[in-house]
């Protein structure tokens, strides 16, 4: 939460690799542990009270692409 205070007005990009754990995760990645985490994270309902709070507005792929010069 510490960063996330530190955004300005406007648009910032980052990436997550945010899912449940399954079989499948395992064997294409070493990391699912940590993509389970970040699952974890974002949907956590503090967190969500976090970004609500700060005026943070999550959006996903279609929404950047239609906003992008």
């Amino acid at each position: 939460k510490a960063v996330l205070h530190m955004i300005t007005p406007g648009i910032t990009f980052f990436i997550i690799h945010a899912t449940k754990p399954s079989p499948e995760l395992g064997s294409i990645t070493s990391d699912s542990l940590g993509r389970f985490a970040d699952y974890h994270t974002w949907m956590n309902e503090e967190m969500r009270t976090f970004l609500q709070d700060e005026g943070i507005h999550l959006i996903g792929w279609r929404a950047l692409k239609n906003i992008m010069p």
